[in-house]
Parts: C-alpha cells; sequence; structure tokens
C-alpha cells in the first residue's frame, strides 16, 4: 500500500469520526489506519534511502562533473605535503617525502621478522583489559551458523547494497531460502581464508 492511498483512508477514517466519537468501531478503525499510514511511510522512507544510495552507486561509476569533484576533494585531503625524517627534520619535496615513505614501508614489510618472545609482565601496566584463557578460545573457535545469521540480522535493513545489488533486507527477507548456503559460505571463507566469487 502506498503513502498516498494510506493517507487517503486515514483521512475518511477521521472524517467519519468526527460524526460519532464514541463509537469504539470508528476509533479502533482510525487507529488501525493510522497505524497502517505510519507504517507505509516508515517503508517509503526506507526504499527512498535504498533509492538514493543505489543512485549515488550507479552513478558514481559514471563521468559526470559530481564524480570528478569528489575524487579531487578525496585526492586533495588524502595527499601528504609534509613528513618529518628520522632525524625529525620536516621535508617537504614530493621525492623525498615518496622515498620516506618507501623506505619505512620495505623495511617494514619487507625484512624477514624474528618472533620474539614478548615479556607480559611488561605490557600488563598497559592493556586496559586482558583476555583469559577462555576468551582466548572463543576467538579461534569455528564459526557457527547461528553466529552468522545473527551477524546479518543486526545489520541495518537500509544500509547500501553490496556489488550484486543486494541489500541486507533482501537477505534477511530470502534467508529461509538462500540462509544455509550463505552460511556455508562464509564458514568457508573462515575456514580457507578464500572467498568465493
Amino acid at each position: 500500500m502506498n503513502v498516498k492511498m494510506a493517507a487517503g483512508f486515514l483521512e475518511v477514517a477521521q472524517n467519519i469520526l468526527q460524526f460519532d466519537r464514541h463509537n469504539s468501531l470508528l476509533l479502533l478503525l482510525e487507529h488501525c489506519c493510522r497505524l497502517v499510514y505510519l507504517k507505509a511511510s516508515k517503508l517509503d522512507q526506507v526504499m527512498l534511502r535504498q533509492r538514493a544510495k543505489l543512485q549515488w552507486l550507479k552513478g558514481g561509476d559514471q563521468c559526470s562533473k559530481i564524480f570528478f569533484r569528489r575524487v579531487a576533494t578525496r585526492r586533495a585531503n588524502k595527499r601528504v605535503f609534509q613528513i618529518s625524517d628520522d632525524d625529525g627534520n620536516e621535508q617537504t619535496d614530493p621525492t623525498v617525502i615518496s622515498s620516506i615513505f618507501m623506505d619505512f614501508f620495505q623495511g617494514l614489510l619487507g625484512e624477514e621478522r624474528t618472533d620474539r618472545a614478548i615479556d607480559l609482565q611488561y605490557l600488563c601496566p598497559w592493556a586496559r583489559y586482558i583476555l583469559t584463557d577462555d576468551e582466548a578460545w572463543a576467538l579461534i573457535r569455528p564459526v557457527t551458523t547461528d553466529e552468522v545469521k545473527t551477524a546479518f540480522f543486526d545489520i541495518e535493513e537500509d544500509k547500501a547494497p553490496g556489488p550484486d545489488g543486494f541489500s541486507s533486507g533482501f537477505f534477511k527477507a530470502a534467508w529461509p531460502v538462500m540462509g544455509g548456503e550463505v552460511s556455508n559460505a562464509i564458514i568457508d571463507f573462515f575456514k580457507t581464508g578464500r572467498l568465493l566469487k
């Protein structure tokens, strides 16, 4: 039922109620029409939000002026104009800045790392919370289908659709039909580290 139709029914019910305000049947009718109108309004808002997000996702792929302005803005916000080197000197030359980044990440990722023993007594004063053994084991136990379903149903329905065009609302509505397959795919991802396409 669309919002205009629900609003029309509510208006008719309220007009009829004007003639006999003490009629419990008319009061119930007006109340039901109000609930239907509120529900239709809420669904319409959800649909409009979904449509706006979908249009932005589709429109973002088009070579529009807005798209390129947005890209330029993001690029400008993400640029590094100045950085301190290892000696504490401020560097502003773009080639020097890029070499500082390259050296840092090659040192971080490029070297072979050796495992070092960590003295937990040294770390304890700075740790806000330390996991118990049971909590640590709970983090590495296998994922269950109930956890997958709970995680899916915790996602708000008006979130932007994924690359396949389906929103979380679609998956929630279709869960009785396809929930098993979705759960198995996600559990397989946590076991193998590979995501099915």
